[in-house]
């Protein structure tokens, strides 16, 4: 029977001495996202836009945004995605856009979504007119109530919904022009050079013994 022992408390020494595995710190990346037809083109009440080949500390990657509203979209080459029908096809009251995103094609390493950081809206701009920023499609107590074209700050929020609402009586109109979102790239772990001279040392004493026993 072959005896391992001496090789393997020789090797742990070894890789005690010069160290762990190198693990490359993480790094996060904003991209914008843009909603109007530039970004891609809405089918039905979906819009997906898709940003190839996306670099976030060395790993590479796909990332999608997804709007889906209560209704077909409607969307421009200017002022971005409205809501059909009500007025102008822009988002009017109880109706509303969703927001999601999702990762693919990851090379390198891995990536995580880490939020929605901003939301730009466009042809907000009537008296008393605002939206409504939340975590559903319902209007609470809490949510975040916008009354310009901002942008808006979404504190990181993994997805949301842009609502049209009533305010004094004021039925709102605006559209959604462009969101942020923040993604995180941890590359792949490697072995020091170091831990590679460590396994080159002990691989040949290795075999020697298993030869000569």
């Amino acid at each position: 029977m072959i005896n391992y022992s001496v090789n393997l408390a020789r090797l742990t020494l070894l890789l005690l001495f010069v160290g762990p595995v190198a693990n490359f710190a993480s790094g996060a990346i904003v991209q914008t996202f843009t909603l109007t037809s530039a970004g891609g083109s809405a089918s039905g009440n979906t819009l997906s836009i898709s940003l190839i080949g996306l670099d976030a500390d060395g790993v590479t990657f796909d990332a999608i945004v997804t709007a889906t509203g209560s209704a077909n979209l409607n969307q421009t080459g200017t002022t971005g995605v409205g809501v059909s029908g009500g007025s102008s096809n822009l988002i009017n009251q109880s109706e509303f856009v969703t927001f999601t995103a999702s990762i693919s094609n990851e090379v390198g390493g891995t990536v995580s979504f880490d939020g929605f950081t901003e939301l730009t809206l466009s042809s907000l701009s009537q008296t008393n007119e605002q939206g409504a920023i939340s975590a559903d499609t319902v209007l609470d107590i809490g949510d975040t109530i916008v009354s310009n074209n901002g942008p808006h700050s979404l504190s990181m929020l993994p997805s949301f919904s842009l609502l049209g609402t009533d305010n004094a009586g004021t039925n709102s109109s605006f559209r959604a022009l462009n969101v942020d979102a923040q993604f995180s790239g941890t590359a792949t772990a490697v072995p020091e050079p170091a831990t590679f001279l460590a396994l080159l040392l002990v691989a040949p004493s290795i075999a020697y013994r298993k030869r000569f026993r």
